[in-house]
């Protein structure tokens, strides 16, 4: 069986990760704490005093719009070749500045260091290892943190091991690997649409640097000389896109990513969406599912789509209009609402997946 496992910011929340509506408080009150981020604290500071009127040193509590929102508006301005009065403009550089800006409070946010300790996606591939459906299954995330990505350096294989990493990003060559004669040649597949926190991209040299740690992220927040590209001196930033109407796919490298994700959706038997809801405003996501279900046999492999989305204390309404937006989109025969959360399928994922195998 071809498996697809679809890990949503849901998945993420259950490892401590805050959601979009929480970002900005978790990091006014402890990411932004340390010196070395007073700078970094004050220009975020100072863009939501401006545009949203905001002023996060004078209010006890604060109600901030979502990373989504608050990056979609510097987003559009920058497309669309527009100033932003009392902001700046993008050929002053202050627009891409900001940009930047919230993409490391992001990345001082929501990063956290390699640890032995597992999480529950840690959890998920040593269950899908041994329940024997780790190499059949292709992990597609909407998530920027890199819970997943340690999760397989961690667990995916057992006993000895070559060099270089274990994760496919689906780069398909353009990131040099190790290619040393120790290297090792087993890799998982994990496609990260909308970006990663541990993918350094210099836009003057086009060129992209994977650190396979989360560390990578936040260095650029603690130590500025880091971020620096070798080759040109420009200050490279994590590639990420927000879950937005309006994204900007241009880039080479997320183009070949989303192409891979299609053609592993394409193939598969089966996808189980993880803490991921199908949210309007991800059209991108939802329109590359429903290629994926068009473009194959439907009558010889039909596409099933397994959810795992459930939490405790859920609302019931919450719940079924989830399971009836996914329906909706992608027909009702071909969605199973497993009203399990991602914790217990983590911890038992044959009892999903050997349902109907």
């Amino acid at each position: 069986m071809n498996l697809v496992v679809f890990i949503g910011a849901g998945a993420g929340r259950a490892d401590g990760v805050p959601l979009q509506t929480e970002l900005f408080r978790d990091f006014f009150s402890r990411a932004a704490l340390p010196k070395t981020r007073a700078q970094l604290a004050t220009d975020v500071a100072g863009f939501f005093l401006s545009i949203f009127g905001i002023d996060v040193r004078g209010k006890s509590v604060v109600v901030f719009p979502t990373f989504e929102e608050s990056l979609g508006v510097l987003e559009l301005a920058i497309s669309r070749n527009e100033s932003i009065l009392g902001v700046g403009s993008q050929h002053e550089g202050r627009l891409h500045h900001l940009r930047r800006q919230l993409i490391l409070a992001l990345a001082a946010t929501v990063a956290r260091p390699p640890t032995s300790a597992a999480t529950h996606q840690s959890k998920l591939v040593a269950s899908l290892r041994d329940a024997g459906h780790l190499d059949n299954t292709t992990f597609v995330t909407t998530n920027y943190d890199t819970l997943l990505d340690t999760g397989i350096e961690l667990e995916a294989l057992t006993g000895a091991r070559g060099t270089g990493s274990l994760v496919d990003y689906g780069f398909a060559g353009l990131v040099p690997r190790d290619r040393s004669k120790y290297a090792e040649e087993r890799t998982f597949k994990c496609y990260k649409v909308h970006g990663s926190l541990n993918w350094l991209y210099c836009t003057a040299c086009d060129d992209l640097h994977v650190t396979y740690a989360s560390e990578g992220a936040t260095r650029l927040v603690d130590e500025p000389d880091a971020a620096i590209c070798p080759a040109c001196d420009t200050p490279r930033t994590p590639m990420i896109i927000p879950p937005s109407y309006s994204k900007d796919m241009s880039n080479m490298y997320l183009a070949v990513v989303w192409n891979q994700a299609f053609r592993a959706l394409r193939d598969a038997d089966r996808i189980v969406f993880c803490g991921y809801s199908f949210p309007d405003a991800d059209i991108h996501v939802k329109y590359l599912v429903k290629r994926a279900q068009l473009n194959r046999n439907r009558e010889v492999q039909p596409l099933g789509v397994v959810l795992v989305n459930h939490y405790p204390g859920k609302l019931e309404e919450v719940a079924s209009e989830e399971c009836r937006r996914f329906r909706r989109f992608l027909g009702d025969t071909d969605v199973e609402d497993t009203r399990l959360s991602f914790e217990e399928f983590a911890a038992d994922p044959r009892s999903v997946l050997d349902r109907r195998t």
